[in-house]
């Protein structure tokens, strides 16, 4: 990392909370009262050690320098329980960003750092200004707007643990994060069974889990950037066969392009759209299933 001289265009302790909390067992969803968080702490930033400097930014794809926390100074902080395994990234635009914090070698490639501030260069201001990310990309229709307010996280590049090699080349959920507003903890194995109904719709939660877990929930479960698939309308009903689903994901057709604000997932096949599909109609119209810890 190449050092940088610090200029502050803001106090020099400014307040910047994080929460973060770990979830609660019980059963989350719609309709229902959701389960106190457990442990829930506020975390100021400025209290924690800062990192500057020059680093590859992700989602801009271009190097700026930094001024932020890193990720995991954030989680020693807050010291989770030992049995979690999983945090997630809430975002203020709904967005929700699962990474296996205790997997040494997916934090160091991803190096998460928590951005407080950005300069152009190593000898202008550090701005708490990001801005915005509106651009016309091929396969989108539509994109909404990313803007931050406060923080941006930055990651190194466009990978994250459970995307494959194939969809990294046309989606990466670090594409539309926006500001963090609070990390989670949680048992991965207790979190995904939470979306999974029946032990036969697996194949078909595979697909959700490796491309629609960061925009996408089911019954108010899980991430709310894109269409709830359960909620206020059952969307395998409005995709009403696999062949329809397919269609939308995969060449992003439409009736009204002002109504998409998605990639086009190329890498998606037509066997796994109808996985997808039947999965969607079976965690849409079955009971949530109960936040289980096993310890």
């Amino acid at each position: 990392m190449v050092a940088s001289t610090l200029f502050l265009a803001e106090p020099a302790w400014a307040a910047h909370p994080m929460a973060a909390w770990v979830r609660s067992p019980g059963v989350y969803g719609n309709e229902l009262a959701k389960p106190g968080k457990i442990n829930e702490k506020r975390i100021d930033l400025d209290t924690l050690p800062q990192q500057q400097g020059q680093r590859p930014d992700a989602q801009y794809g271009t190097t700026a320098n930094y001024r932020g926390v890193l990720l995991r100074d954030l989680i020693e902080k807050y010291g989770p329980p030992a049995q979690v395994d999983l945090v997630l990234l809430h975002f203020h635009n709904g967005m929700i960003v699962p990474l296996p914090f205790r997997d040494a070698r997916a934090m160091k490639r991803l190096d998460p750092l928590i951005a407080l501030g950005r300069s152009a260069a190593a000898d202008a201001p550090y701005l708490a200004e990001f801005p915005p990310i509106d651009r016309s990309v091929e396969g989108y229709a539509d994109v909404r707007q990313v803007t931050f307010a406060g923080n941006k996280l930055v990651v190194s590049e466009r990978w994250h643990p459970e995307l494959s090699a194939q969809a990294i080349e046309s989606f990466s959920p670090w594409q539309t994060t926006s500001s963090l507003t609070g990390i989670e903890f949680v048992e991965a194995n207790a979190y995904y069974r939470q979306f999974l109904p029946t032990a036969d719709v697996r194949p078909g939660f595979e697909i959700f889990r490796h491309n629609c877990q960061f925009c996408h929930g089911v019954n108010k479960v899980g991430a709310s950037y894109g269409w709830d698939y359960a909620t206020p309308l059952p969307l395998h009903t409005y995709r009403s066969n696999p062949e329809r689903l397919y269609m939308h994901i995969h060449y992003r057709v439409e009736y009204k392009a002002t109504w998409q604000k998605m990639p086009a997932l190329k890498h998606v096949t037509e066997s796994e759209a109808a996985l997808l599909w039947q999965w969607m109609r079976a965690a849409s119209s079955a009971p949530t299933p109960a936040y289980t810890p096993t310890r």
